[in-house]
């Protein structure tokens, strides 16, 4: 019977378990350390606050099966207590069926199961066995209680919603009434409004074309100005290309001039030479100073719209207006580890600017600040060494006083000003780049991210740019 009601006991839910579980603890406090097992000596370190926890009742109970010396002092214990035998009498007295139910009643079905454990009366392993019913029963009882309680709120407040609902759908319709006498009166004043936008309409049409006439032939004569001022560009660049030319040449016979062992003979040729070079050089200063001039006569041409200035000098190729965009492969998206890689890859004299906290606080949020700059500079300069591209690293400069600079090839470390956010120097370093250099500027930022676009950079995210400096590092 023992065994059996040992079973019951492993079964039994922890919250029964109190009675036996203090009784085993007061024991194994009163014995010797010597009259101690080796396998109970870790229950020693429990204290009472201890015992309440589900892993150290189970190892008690367990200790209570494997250790017959401590199971017989235990139940000896607790026989030895008053309510015990009186427990033991009041379940001999009726069936174990309502012993179980007066027991619950009174709420010390823990004393039960103890009695009916240290005891072993008729009956206790079926009675055990019905504790652990009443008491899983009454749980799953408190659940149900608890479910229907959160039901019953959420029906008075989906109620409630209900009554707000209808109250919104009144005012809806009340401001759609009002909304269609307004559409009625705006359709009254529209007809006239019309008729005045289309008389508008078609003599704006009417200017348009006479204006985009005058624009055709005044597009015809920049035309003719351009071939002009490249045939004169042209010319000047041939000018240009011989009196270097004519220039070197002359350096040269005056080395050779001032050289030593050199005859007469040949310091008089070169002497001839020299002079005959001297001439051909003013000549070629005369053409020189003579190209702006007709270059300028060339820019501004009789019948033309307004004087068109162009530069005295040789032409350069235009500044662009607009930022040269970076070089992304048909069908990739940028903000991708793919795609930014192959930008990177395929784009020449290509500046990443990263908004440096942005992304050192999405990889690093742990770390010091001082600590997630030195982490970021490492991991750009990689990306720097794998591309070949320059980056620029913008901080904010709030408390950045006497910090030690960081030096990586390719890397430039920039701070803003105390009035500044870094946000803003993200965007003035873009806009401070020449149109032609592309941009790449790595933010999370949404404020970052449109000005940044609206200064014709494409933009990509923090993970994007870390995903990047991850696969440059392992390559």
């Amino acid at each position: 019977m023992i065994e059996e009601q040992d079973l019951a006991l492993v079964a039994m839910p922890d919250s029964l378990l109190t009675v036996v579980v203090e009784a085993a603890h007061t024991v194994l406090r009163g014995l010797d350390a010597a009259e101690i097992s080796v396998a109970c000596r870790p229950l020693l370190r429990f204290d009472r606050r201890g015992l309440a926890s589900s892993a150290a009742r189970r190892q008690f109970v367990v200790a209570l099966r494997r250790e017959p010396v401590l199971r017989s002092l235990v139940a000896a214990h607790l026989m030895a207590r008053p309510e015990v035998a009186a427990m033991i009498e009041l379940f001999m007295a009726t069936d174990s069926l309502t012993s179980v139910h007066d027991s619950a009643q009174r709420g010390d079905v823990e004393l039960l199961v103890a009695a009916l454990w240290a005891g072993s009366p008729t009956g206790a392993d079926f009675a055990l066995g019905l504790c652990a019913s009443t008491e899983a029963t009454r749980k799953m009882r408190d659940e149900h209680g608890v479910v229907a309680a959160g039901l019953e709120q959420r029906l008075r407040q989906a109620e409630v919603a209900n009554d707000r609902a209808q109250l919104r759908a009144v005012e809806a319709e009340d401001a759609l009434a009002q909304a269609v006498e307004a559409l009625r009166d705006e359709r009254a004043g529209r007809r006239s409004r019309d008729q005045t936008h289309a008389a508008e309409v078609a003599a704006a049409h009417r200017s348009a074309a006479a204006l985009e006439t005058t624009l055709a032939e005044q597009r015809a004569t920049v035309t003719g100005l351009e071939r002009r001022l490249a045939k004169a560009a042209g010319d000047l660049a041939a000018v240009d290309v011989a009196l270097r030319a004519s220039r070197d040449e002359y350096a040269l016979l005056q080395q050779a001039v001032a050289a030593p062992a050199v005859s007469v003979d040949e310091v008089n040729q070169l002497a001839a030479q020299a002079a005959s070079l001297e001439q051909r050089l003013a000549a070629i200063a005369q053409k020189v100073a003579a190209a702006p001039v007709a270059i300028a006569k060339a820019s501004v041409q009789p019948g033309a719209i307004g004087a068109v200035p162009k530069p005295a000098v040789a032409p350069r190729p235009a500044a662009p207006t607009r930022r040269t965009r970076p070089n992304l492969p048909g069908g990739m998206i940028a903000d991708t580890g793919e795609g930014i890689g192959a930008v990177l890859t395929r784009t020449a004299d290509l500046v990443l600017i990263v908004d440096g906290y942005n992304v050192s606080q999405r990889a690093w949020p742990e770390s010091p600040l001082s600590d997630q700059r030195e982490k970021l500079a490492r991991a750009l300069h990689q990306i720097h060494v794998r591309y070949g591209c320059d980056v620029v690293c913008c901080f904010d400069g709030d408390g950045t006083e006497g910090v030690r600079p960081i030096r990586r090839a390719g890397l430039r470390i920039v701070f803003s000003a105390r009035s500044q956010e870094a946000d803003e120097l993200v965007v003035d370093q873009v806009e401070a780049l020449p149109k032609r250099i592309p941009v790449v500027v790595v933010s999370s930022d949404a404020w970052v991210k449109e000005h940044a676009e609206r200064a014709g950079a494409l933009v990509i995210s923090a993970s994007t740019v870390l995903d990047v400096a991850r696969q440059a590092g392992r390559r």
